[in-house]
């Protein structure tokens, strides 16, 4: 094998191409991909050069992305070694969701009924939402603002601000649980009756709904990172250390 066809494998199998249009979330989106199908499992680190030449983009996009992914805790930055796949844990999922879900019910319970005009904007976003099944990324994105637009008139910002730390570190997650079938369209159902709940000014109930909403998909989740684990993270510690990849049995 030649280096050019090493330099091709390190990064996967065959190259991806992208058009040049919003070229930095393609180049966002083929990266998480590759992160879902185990074409960079947890460990790896990342070579920029191999994976901008493996995109058919230059480093500038790869780089972009690779940082708003660190945000969002899909990748580790090392200093001096660049960035790694973070392993995508069960344990850390049960640990995250359940404390989301009552930071979010605890905030629209201080945040109260909305007005009428706050309402349209909600079902708006939550139809926007419905149109973006078949888009994850977009969906996620769709779904936090819609999610900031229900709490925003909570009027702590402190705890805004830490409901949106755990969202940062549950959406890599959430790109796991939006790729299953069916679960944008039951997520905008559910903001449906958090919404009815809220028209009918009941707001105990948009409350319950809400805590429903945010830890309804954990044990699928929880069942699809067991099940997926040796294909998406393989023998790979957290503090990067490789090891052979399992094969499923």
């Amino acid at each position: 094998m030649n280096k050019t066809d090493s330099r091709q494998r390190s990064e996967g199998e065959a190259s991806i191409p992208l058009k040049r249009s919003s070229l930095r979330g393609q180049v966002r989106s083929a990266i998480i991909d590759l992160v879902f199908n185990g074409g960079l499992p947890a460990g790896k680190r990342i070579n920029e050069t191999e994976l901008a030449r493996r995109l058919g983009v230059s480093q500038t996009p790869v780089r972009e992305a690779l940082l708003s992914l660190e945000g969002q805790s899909f990748l580790a930055a090392e200093t001096g070694k660049g960035f790694r796949v973070r392993a995508l844990d069960p344990c850390e999922v049960r640990q995250i969701y359940p404390v989301h879900a009552e930071l979010e019910s605890f905030a629209l319970g201080l945040a109260g009924l909305p007005d009428t005009n706050v309402l349209a904007e909600l079902k708006s976003l939550n139809e926007e939402f419905a149109r973006a099944e078949s888009e994850p990324e977009q969906a996620i994105d769709l779904d936090t603002l819609l999610h900031r637009k229900l709490l925003e008139g909570c009027g702590n910002a402190y705890l805004l601000d830490l409901i949106a730390q755990l969202r940062r570190s549950a959406n890599r997650y959430a790109h796991a649980y939006m790729r299953q079938p069916g679960q944008v369209m039951l997520s905008f159902e559910q903001h449906n009756e958090i919404l009815a709940a809220l028209e009918v000014r009941n707001l105990k109930r948009a409350v319950r709904l809400l805590r429903k909403n945010d830890l309804g998909g954990v044990e699928q989740l929880v069942r699809w990172l067991s099940h997926n684990k040796s294909e998406v993270e393989g023998d790979y510690t957290e503090g990067g250390t490789t090891g052979t990849r399992r094969q499923k049995t």
